[in-house]
């Protein structure tokens, strides 16, 4: 996979959705508004989420950033779709977005135009269809 290889620390909150990973105080990522993927030992873990950067030591954990923030701001849901991208629920931004996870391009777009509120959480239909909670809307 591509993208750019960042150091990690803790400090602040993260939103995530966490798979296996073994986290210590020192080993947390730190990346404000992306997505990326974090790699400590032999856990991978898919995280959205914005923390203050800190410091951090040497080998503890990197993370492979796959889209820059500036879209991203409040994100909770994440899904892969059937297409092989990662979509993202981002409530801040009124924005829901669909992210090739081995560029890193936007290549999926829904805001206010399309009627698009506080996206909070994602899941696809069974015909492929991307559905979301809205929580601004009910």
């Amino acid at each position: 996979m591509r993208g750019v290889q960042v150091p990690c620390a803790y400090e602040g909150a993260i939103m995530s959705l966490l798979i296996e990973a073994q986290l210590t105080e020192q080993s947390k990522p730190s990346v404000c508004g992306g997505v990326f993927r974090l790699a400590v030992g032999l856990s991978v873990t898919l995280i959205v989420g914005c923390a203050a950067s800190g410091p951090s030591a040497p080998g503890e954990a990197t993370a492979t950033v796959f889209a820059q923030g500036g879209l991203l701001h409040g994100s909770n849901g994440v899904i892969f779709g059937p297409d092989g991208n990662l979509y993202i629920a981002s409530v801040s931004s009124s924005t829901v977005l669909g992210v090739d996870p081995e560029s890193g391009e936007v290549v999926e777009r829904w805001g206010p135009e399309q009627g698009v509120s506080g996206p909070d959480d994602l899941i696809f239909g069974p015909d492929g269809s991307l559905f979301w909670t809205d929580i601004r809307v009910g």
